[in-house]
């Protein structure tokens, strides 16, 4: 004999538990046998519980029999679709039972259905959003005039702001002043002589010399400043007034180097070693590492 459950306006009771796919639920339930002697009036009220994952598609069907055993059949009385109406009333009778039968189930993982009795009849019940009316000093009500948003008059200061747009959206054709405090509290606009204050923390970064020195740099490739996993830069600097000095890796040629030309300076943003080449004999090249 399938379980039977008694659902009354004092409770909110599972007629569903721990669905994960299509099917009718193993429960049959009616209305509490207290509430049909003293005829109260009232329909059942169903909403989703314990929703597990990210439902796509999703509908449950509230059927009805008049018995349960030998020759039971069951037809539906309601569908209910609870992504786009999370509430569902329905009217209920005063004999038989319902169940509930769910015949979409889409990208979610398991759901409950839980019901109660609703107070008053089924179609007095109100499961979507309600009217509001706002009404002046004189109690005359302020409508949308048709437009069905409520229409708010600013008195003074707010509105809207013309330098604010939506992300990935084309940017605003105004702006926002930026502006500053005095020392009396008062707000005063950014320009050359009354910049943005900018606190630079303890922690922040301050580049440092590290070292210098003078590399003799010759016909084949030339260690000029060896790898340092802290190193900011390196300024290089060719003081010749006629030799040029091919700047690159271990490999560097007179072909394939960076040229520093006489009386010339490179800054190099790595920490990997760095080489140099001259064409013939030797020249001199410093360096000034910052880390």
């Amino acid at each position: 004999m399938p379980t039977r459950i008694n659902v009354s306006r004092s409770a909110i009771v599972p007629v569903l538990s721990g669905a994960t796919g299509i099917g009718a639920s193993p429960l049959y339930f009616c209305k509490d046998s207290v509430q049909k002697r003293e005829g109260e009036p009232g329909g059942f009220l169903f909403g989703l519980f314990n929703v597990v994952g990210v439902f796509t598609g999703l509908t449950v069907n509230v059927e009805f029999s008049p018995g349960i055993g030998t020759g039971e059949y069951w037809e539906t009385v309601a569908t209910w679709s609870p992504l786009a109406q999370p509430l569902l009333v329905t009217p209920c009778s005063e004999s038989g039972f319902y169940r509930v039968n769910v015949t979409q189930f889409t990208g979610g993982t398991s759901l409950d259905v839980w019901a109660t009795v609703a107070n008053g009849t089924a179609s007095s019940v109100t499961t979507s959003a309600s009217d509001v009316s706002i009404f002046d000093s004189s109690g005359n009500a302020l409508d949308s005039n048709g437009s069905g948003a409520l229409n708010v008059a600013v008195v003074s200061g707010g509105g809207s702001n013309a330098s604010v747009g939506a992300n990935n959206g084309t940017a605003p054709s105004s702006s926002t002043q930026v502006g500053t405090l005095d020392a009396g509290g008062k707000l005063q606009a950014v320009s050359a002589t009354n910049p943005v204050p900018v606190t630079v923390g303890a922690g922040s970064y301050v580049p440092a010399l590290n070292a210098t020195n003078q590399i003799l740099v010759a016909s084949g490739p030339t260690l000029i400043i060896a790898s340092n996993a802290s190193r900011q830069g390196v300024l290089i600097t060719n003081p010749s007034a006629t030799v040029m000095v091919y700047i690159g890796i271990s490999t560097v040629t007179t072909t394939d180097g960076a040229i520093l030309g006489p009386g010339q300076s490179i800054t190099i943003p790595v920490t990997s070693e760095i080489y140099g080449v001259v064409a013939t004999g030797t020249q001199v090249v410093s360096y000034i590492e910052v880390v």
